[in-house]
């Protein structure tokens, strides 16, 4: 019998393709990962320096804290930030310490999918960096946050050429629109709520108050373990 593994284009599975020994045609499986992590992408520029891009209108970017990028991560106009911001050095910094704890516990992801916002496709890129995953970064814009906090129109987001340094791969087909999913720091909580023993629902009170609870860098690890004949999915926090 020979077995071949491939993960599929679009499916965020592993496929595997098994052929018997009498030559009948093969037969398909999918294999659904044994292991989720979820994480909140890490400090953002504005939340710090709400005024930075006032400041920097009239002239090229500049620095005046320890805490902002020595240049803008894409060649952009400041103006264009607006709405969707890059993460500080302090962010940076906590994206990799983060990173070097999963690398540490073998927590390695095999496919990295990010929100199309600037901050997580940096976040997602230091994970991957760290990690040593060699999987591109799939960008999905459902995973973008609630519109109802752009009332003026959606941010300019980055192009495929401006995010081609974070190795995105733009050969991947979105499994979502943008206006399908609602992601944000909420995400984490409602999915320790999807996979916990006893399933919860969040209320309107609890989102608004999960980007207050749950910290920039956020990590839940949701990890299936097989157990007698049935499988379980422990929720795992993993401490960095």
């Amino acid at each position: 019998m020979t077995i071949k593994n491939l993960y599929t284009q679009n499916g965020g599975q592993l496929q595997c393709i098994t052929m018997g020994a009498g030559g009948g045609k093969p037969r398909q499986y999918k294999i659904y990962p044994n292991v989720i992590m979820v994480m909140r992408h890490t400090e953002r520029l504005d939340e710090f320096f709400p005024d930075w891009i006032s400041k920097n209108v009239n002239h090229p970017y500049k620095p005046y804290d320890l805490n902002m990028p020595m240049a803008l991560p894409v060649q952009r106009p400041p103006q264009a930030y607006q709405g969707d911001p890059p993460i500080t050095n302090t962010g940076d910094i906590l994206a990799r310490l983060i990173a070097r704890g999963m690398y540490s516990t073998a927590y390695v992801p095999d496919l990295i999918y990010c929100s199309p916002s600037l901050r997580c496709i940096q976040t997602a890129y230091a994970v991957k960096q760290v990690t040593k995953c060699k999987a591109p970064i799939r960008v999905e814009p459902g995973l973008f946050e609630s519109f109802n906090n752009y009332p003026m129109g959606l941010p300019e987001f980055a192009t495929p050429q401006q995010r081609a340094q974070f190795n995105v791969d733009e050969n991947y087909t979105p499994h979502t629109k943008l206006e399908d999913i609602v992601g944000h720091a909420q995400t984490v909580d409602i999915a320790a709520g999807t996979f916990a023993k006893k399933q919860r629902h969040s209320t309107e009170v609890d989102l608004c108050w999960d980007q207050v609870k749950i910290p920039y860098g956020a990590l839940l690890v949701l990890e299936r373990i097989e157990a007698a004949q049935k499988l379980r999915i422990f929720i795992r926090h993993l401490n960095v």
